[in-house]
């Protein structure tokens, strides 16, 4: 059972000695580079999200971001586990999810396979990549949405696509 907890709790989790081929990573770590990243690409978090599951062994977080494009705000997800269940990853988008039943999706998606070597400068590396990546994709997204608007459309047009 999933339990939300503040940034402070999340950050207060213990992280056990890793081992030859598994380097778990604390979840303030993963916590600093993403914020890290958000903050290099000028970008402000407006709300924060936290749960813990596995007596805090796996965290799950969504920010929901500054930015905003036709009344939606940006958002970035993540996730880490220090007992193996499952890599650490990252999402963004107009829309995520991220929760506790592993449900982890969004306009861009991605993990870390495996920890070993896995240290803060790779962390700080996958945050940020994730990050240029979701901006460029949404900023796409946001130009071809609002490229939407110079089409009309007869009522016979929007019968079609609407409901046949």
């Amino acid at each position: 059972m999933a339990n939300f907890v503040s940034e402070s709790e999340a950050r207060a989790v213990p992280c056990p000695q890793g081992t030859e081929t598994w380097n778990p990573v604390p979840h303030g770590q993963v916590i600093d580079s993403i914020e890290k990243a958000v903050k290099f690409e000028g970008l402000g978090i407006e709300a924060k999200s936290f749960e813990l599951t596995n007596e805090g062994a796996n965290f799950f977080a969504s920010y929901r971001l500054d930015k905003q494009v036709n009344g939606f705000n940006w958002q970035v997800g993540f996730r880490n586990s220090m007992n193996k269940n499952f890599a650490v990853g990252v999402c963004a988008g107009s829309h995520i999810c991220v929760c506790s039943n592993l449900v982890f999706s969004g306009d861009f998606v991605e993990f870390r396979r495996h920890t070993k070597g896995l240290d803060v400068d790779m962390l700080d590396v996958i945050a940020l990549t994730a990050m240029k990546r979701v901006i460029l994709q949404l900023g796409n997204f946001e130009s071809w949405h609002t490229g939407l608007k110079e089409y009309s459309l007869t009522g016979n047009d929007f019968k079609v696509l609407t409901f046949d």
